[in-house]
């Protein structure tokens, strides 16, 4: 029993030996990891795959190494880095990856099931030997690989047609219509419990949000993360408005030039007081002897060679403001 388990070790062990190391899925169109393709260039390249996807929805990876693991073929990786990163859209299969290993001088051109038909393996050694080999050979690896590519391109246009968008663009807004229902569910919370946000809770708050949802991966993460708290507020402020009147309008430094004059009016200040605004927090739902009402817990100025900072109370646009310290 025990020289059967150990042969099925054994097994194991030289399966995971075999197996290739497939990198992160790559979150660009054309990635060059050894750095042998200029900036300007790269950028060509990107823009122009993204067309071809919108036009086709076919989506041509392009990755460029400088090894291949010794213990792992270009077809091996190329298998096992297609079934991993799944490039083209899953229910037509149509991606393809252009794998290069410039040291190894190894090229593997994998095709999804999808596009076979007009991209089979025999012609895409063609395109490996008669495309990119001469170029290569010269040393200008960006002319071999764009021919490479607009060979592939010219098979493949009519195998499919696009609907003008990239999957990454789709993916964008899906993931930004999520921020915005996240956003706007959580204002009818807060608003509902008559309750506010603070500044420093605000990071934890999105994450929290964001991982609900299990993103195969963080590519628009920040994307993400700039929708939803505008679409909170404005939620916010709408819903809030409903039951406690509008919400006052702050600048980015929270100043709002009605509470000012009726902070000037009720501390009785003239102008040779030298009123000058400091900073101030936002105004967010609370009660005032049970009433619903906008508060802002620190709002500060200068007046008189003074600095003051209080409390803002705005109950049905009625602005009263009390000294804190």
């Amino acid at each position: 029993m025990n020289a059967i388990r150990n042969f099925f070790q054994l097994l194991i062990a030289c399966a995971s030996l075999n197996a290739a190391t497939i990198p992160p899925t790559p979150n660009q169109y054309f990635n060059d990891y050894a750095g042998v393709i200029a900036p300007p260039s790269v950028a060509f390249l990107n823009d122009l795959l993204a067309r071809f996807e919108r036009e086709t929805s076919n989506q041509i990876v392009v990755a460029i190494y400088s090894k291949l693991n010794p213990d792992t073929t270009p077809e091996q990786f190329g298998k096992e880095a297609f079934s991993a990163w799944k490039p083209g859209q899953s229910e037509r299969n149509n991606g393809v990856l252009v794998l290069l290993f410039l040291d190894d001088r190894k090229v593997r051109i994998q095709t999804g099931s999808g596009l076979e038909k007009v991209l089979p393996d025999k012609l895409c050694a063609e395109i490996i030997a008669t495309d990119m080999g001469p170029n290569f050979r010269k040393g200008d690896y960006t002319d071999g690989i764009e021919a490479a590519l607009n060979h592939i391109i010219n098979t493949t246009r009519n195998a499919y047609k696009g609907d003008g968008h990239t999957a990454a663009e789709k993916y964008l807004e899906r993931q930004q219509a999520d921020a915005d229902q996240d956003g706007r569910d959580l204002a009818q919370q807060m608003v509902t419990k008559l309750k506010g946000i603070s500044p420093l809770d605000w990071s934890g708050i999105v994450q929290k949000a964001y991982a609900t949802h299990h993103y195969p991966n963080d590519a628009h993460k920040y994307a993400y993360q700039q929708a939803f708290e505008p679409a909170f507020q404005k939620a916010y402020a709408e819903l809030g408005s409903r039951v406690a009147g509008l919400r006052p309008e702050q600048t980015t430094s929270g100043e709002n030039e009605q509470v000012d004059e009726a902070i000037k009016e009720q501390l009785k200040l003239n102008p040779e007081d030298d009123y000058e605004f400091s900073h101030a927090l936002a105004f967010n739902l609370g009660t005032n002897q049970g009433n619903p009402v906008w508060k802002c817990n620190s709002y500060s100025f200068k007046a008189g060679g003074k600095h003051h900072s209080g409390n803002v109370v705005v109950e049905q646009g009625k602005i009263t403001y009390s000294e804190g310290f």
